[in-house]
């Protein structure tokens, strides 16, 4: 994609969050790129720097409100974990229970019995969603 008149609409927290906005932004309708942080740094640190997404200074003012609701979503799920209840989590390794504080939804920690690591919360699983194509042929 090259833009005709860019615009720096969107200074993210990182490579992965620059991809999160241009992907909000493409869904509606507005091209967006980013600029990544290829850097010795930034590779170090898992891509972390700063990352600009670019947009056509004619959609700026569309994006505005794409981004205004993409800022506010952290802000609300800080405020659903810190006011949820405990979260209780059934390690695959071990199959125990371990129970961990509402403001650990969606992130990794370890099984308090077995130290694996474990999913904390988050978003539902999708049934299926690694199976290999003809994985259920091959088990039969």
């Amino acid at each position: 994609m090259a833009l005709r008149d860019p615009f720096a609409a969107y200074t993210a927290e990182g490579n992965m969050n620059a991809q999160m906005v241009c992907n909000a932004l493409i869904a509606a309708g507005i091209e967006a790129v980013m600029s990544e942080d290829i850097s010795g740094a930034g590779v170090r640190l898992g891509g972390l720097n700063p990352s600009i997404v670019w947009i056509e200074r004619a959609d700026a003012e569309r994006a505005q409100s794409i981004l205004e609701e993409y800022d506010s979503r952290p802000a609300t799920r800080r405020q659903r974990n810190e006011t949820g209840g405990p979260i209780e989590v059934v390690c695959e390794e071990c199959g125990k229970r371990s129970t961990f504080r509402a403001a650990e939804n969606g992130t990794v920690q370890h099984c308090s019995h077995c130290r694996a690591y474990v999913d904390v919360g988050g978003e539902p699983e999708i049934e299926g969603w690694d199976d290999t194509p003809g994985e259920e042929e091959a088990k039969a």
